[in-house]
């Protein structure tokens, strides 16, 4: 079992930059036939984002990420997701996109792809009535990692999915685990929580889910 961090999406997300990125090994022609289609913008709706996300997760166990724009299936082949995320961003986001700011994005959500049946994964500042300074929720990856057709729908992205299970919600500070705890090293939207972490994050976390959640 793997534990988690994962920062429940409220919009359409920051700008990282990945390392990197040899734009010379990706498909030139087809990003110009794409950006060239692409005139038309689709632009997604972003309103009441994290209700819809919200009920996802609490209501039908779907636990959604961000940069999940149609076409962007991770587990396509990373050069052809790159292509396809600097294509997508034009068609869907009206903006350009470098070859190192997609590998950015890729390079947080790939870690969807290694989480597993029984793994738990704890959502900082997310109760089911939404944020909260006071609470954090626990959830079981249920099945693995899938991507959904988001292209007919009003809220095109958050297409990234885990299903989980056992969804329950703590208040803070609980034992020794306070909001701190989610702090650095996890800022991103998706981090594992490591065993050589300081301030022994991994024993204390591990617990908690001993003694409070299974």
């Amino acid at each position: 079992m793997k534990m988690w961090v994962f920062r429940l999406p409220t919009g359409p997300g920051g700008d990282p930059n990945g390392g990197a990125c040899d734009v010379n090994k990706l498909n030139a022609s087809e990003i110009a036939l794409g950006e060239k289609n692409s005139e038309v913008h689709c632009h997604t709706n972003y309103d009441n984002c994290l209700d819809f996300t919200l009920d996802e997760l609490f209501t039908f166990g779907n636990l959604r990420q961000g940069w999940g724009i149609p076409t962007l299936d991770l587990r396509l082949p990373e050069d052809v997701w790159l292509v396809k995320y600097i294509i997508a961003a034009k068609k869907y986001w009206s903006v350009e996109v470098g070859c190192e700011a997609a590998r950015g994005r890729r390079d947080i959500l790939a870690h969807m792809l290694n989480m597993n049946k029984g793994d738990i994964i704890f959502l900082p500042k997310i109760s089911k009535n939404g944020e909260s300074k006071s609470h954090f929720t626990v959830a079981t990856v249920y099945d693995p990692y899938f991507f959904e057709d988001r292209s007919q729908e009003d809220i095109k992205d958050f297409a990234h999915t885990i299903k989980v299970s056992s969804v329950k919600t703590f208040p803070y500070p609980i034992d020794d685990i306070s909001d701190g705890i989610f702090g650095a090293p996890f800022m991103r939207a998706v981090e594992p929580v490591e065993e050589h972490y300081a301030h022994n994050v991994h024993s204390r976390l591990l617990g908690f889910i001993n003694k409070h959640y299974q």
